[in-house]
């Protein structure tokens, strides 16, 4: 969600050719990632323990793991008749 933020907010800034934007822009995403690091995961390792851990370590913080989703991405498709048959 953050990155998708930052995103748009990088893309109004070139649209509207506000160059000022482009300066916020890196005290934004610093600021959001210094909170998110030191003060929203402490809090969320402290409040689930060893679950908020297990997940940190399988998540990544800022972008998705692509290629290792579509790899483990097995879909089985029935016929029409197989599934008629129920």
């Amino acid at each position: 969600m953050m990155i998708g933020q930052f995103l748009y907010f990088a893309g109004l800034g070139f649209l509207l050719d506000l160059a000022a934007m482009f300066l916020i822009l890196p005290i934004l995403i610093l600021t959001t990632h210094g909170f998110t690091v030191l003060i929203e995961e402490p809090s969320l390792k402290r409040r689930f323990g060893r679950e908020w851990a297990n997940y940190a370590e399988r998540v990544p913080r800022w972008f998705p793991r692509l290629r290792k989703a579509w790899i483990n991405t097995s879909v089985d498709f029935k016929s029409e008749e197989e599934e008629w048959k129920l």
